[in-house]
């Protein structure tokens, strides 16, 4: 698997347990740090003839997280819950897709849900 943060491209096979994340990232929220009116965009391009299936998610379950109690924290964010519920952005699917959503979601998360043959040669979300 390849995930180049600054482009938020991954690249993995299908082949891999249910429930695995292929890569999670910061979501669009509108006034921090989704500007437009846009809605954001995603891609995601698999093999042709893939049996393994993918779902792209978000969650606006969050905590703050720190690496003390104090106030004065030297590493703090907002991060996903255990207990986080994730909605489907794109519904579980085995080919190449790409879409546009309006929900702002803190994060966003593409997990393998059917383990099987293929590879996900790439996948993107954007939004300005």
């Amino acid at each position: 698997m390849i995930f180049d943060g600054i482009n938020g491209y991954v690249k993995g096979t299908m082949n891999l347990p249910v429930g695995t994340i292929y890569t999670m990232i910061v979501g669009p929220v509108t006034g921090v740090n989704k500007h437009s009116g846009n809605d954001a965009s995603y891609g995601i391009v698999v093999t042709a003839g893939a049996s393994g299936k993918y779902k792209l998610q978000g969650t606006n379950d969050v905590s703050y997280v720190s690496n003390d109690d104090s106030r004065v924290s030297v590493s703090k964010n907002l991060l996903p819950t255990e207990a986080s519920v994730w909605t489907d952005i794109q519904a579980a699917s085995s080919s190449s897709t790409s879409g546009t959503f309006a929900t702002d979601y803190a994060f966003i998360r593409l997990v393998v849900d059917t383990n099987g043959t293929g590879t996900i040669l790439s996948a993107y979300v954007q939004w300005t």
